[in-house]
């Protein structure tokens, strides 16, 4: 791998993890709000 392709690795990983946490917040609100 070029340094440009694992950077873009590590960018692409980070966006993933990311998008998973606005999620699981996203689901945590939800149900926050079903229960009060």
């Amino acid at each position: 791998h070029s340094p440009t392709e694992v950077m873009l690795d590590l960018l692409g990983d980070s966006i993933a993890n990311v998008t998973v946490m606005q999620a699981l917040n996203n689901k945590t609100i939800k149900a926050y709000d079903l229960n009060t």
